[in-house]
């Protein structure tokens, strides 16, 4: 067997040997070319081919706007100079808005307690302004001394007054404060103001009045009745 296989390898590699092979010669001509530098040149200050420098986006005045507000965000929520003290105010406020808007129908509450939870040791008509001689309630209510009930008195005939002159329209749900909105634009509104957180603070807040101190608000009563009736 391996005589058969020596002898097989003789006979290829003698056929191999007397075998022509033809080799094929590349007759083309080689043609040398080179670049342009003025091409190159123009493709360098090319903009499009530039990869190395990140395209510059145009910045509107919107963006600037936004910019700013952020920056100015991130001052305010800094520890520097008075970002602090800015920053309680502001919160301050907010809180501040959430109440008034919670006690928007009656602002009396924010300082004072209900008027439901207070015994007012009073049986006159509490609902309606109408028909009512306030001018003889209060002579009763001077007369016993009770200068907190005559104060209220007051204010209720200041209200009766506004409303006669159709200066307020007046209902029995509104407020004081909705009272005070229908007077914005006219001359009483300082006035009204005054006499309603004097008004508020002697009956909601139960507080005790003396002699004195009513002769004094009821001069800014009849100034106000007087000032209405010009």
């Amino acid at each position: 067997m391996p005589k058969f296989v020596i002898i097989s390898f003789l006979i290829l590699i003698c056929n191999l040997a007397s075998a022509r092979i033809e080799i094929k010669t590349d007759t083309n001509q080689i043609q040398l070319r080179a670049f342009s530098k003025q091409k190159i040149e123009t493709f360098k200050k090319d903009r499009s081919f530039d990869y190395l420098t990140e395209p510059v986006v145009p910045v509107t005045l919107w963006d600037k706007i936004i910019q700013w507000i952020y920056r100015q965000i991130m001052k305010l929520f800094s520890n520097d100079g008075i970002a602090p003290y800015i920053r309680y105010a502001i919160f301050a406020v907010f809180i501040f808005v959430i109440i008034l808007q919670i006690y928007r129908k009656n602002f009396s509450l924010i300082f004072y307690k209900s008027a439901k939870q207070k015994n007012f040791e009073y049986s006159g008509n509490e609902q309606t302004i109408i028909g009512r001689n306030f001018d003889n309630e209060i002579s009763v209510a001077l007369s016993s001394q009770n200068f907190r009930l005559a104060t209220r008195l007051y204010y209720l005939k200041m209200l009766r007054k506004l409303s006669d002159t159709a200066i307020i329209i007046w209902q029995q749900n509104k407020t004081n404060y909705d009272y005070y909105r229908e007077l914005q634009k006219t001359s009483y509104k300082e006035s009204f103001a005054r006499l309603t957180f004097l008004y508020e603070y002697v009956w909601y807040g139960q507080f005790a009045i003396e002699q004195n101190t009513f002769n004094n608000l009821q001069n800014e009563f009849e100034t106000f009745f007087n000032n209405i009736n010009i």
